[in-house]
């Protein structure tokens, strides 16, 4: 997080998980990156493009096999702090 003053931040994230157990293998990716303004004190609105992407393998003797599921595009947050 960057914050040129105190009613705006840029968000930038990234997260990875690569996991194999036995036959079955897979990861996951999440990135993202936006700008938040905080309009009011306890309320802030934030802007995002976020892409995700997850797959899993299967390679057992009898069945192999691949599924992907992928999600990318805007994302808009309303936040509420106390």
């Amino acid at each position: 997080m960057y914050s040129w003053n105190p009613k705006w931040i840029l968000k930038t994230r990234l997260d990875w998980l690569s996991a194999s157990v036995g036959d079955y293998s897979g990861g996951l990716w999440n990135a993202q990156a936006g700008i938040h303004w905080q309009t009011f004190k306890n309320i802030g609105i934030g802007l995002y493009y976020n892409g995700f992407v997850l797959d899993v393998d299967v390679d057992k003797d009898d069945w192999r096999g691949k599924a992907e599921a992928k999600q990318h595009g805007p994302w808009l947050g309303v936040t509420a702090s106390w």
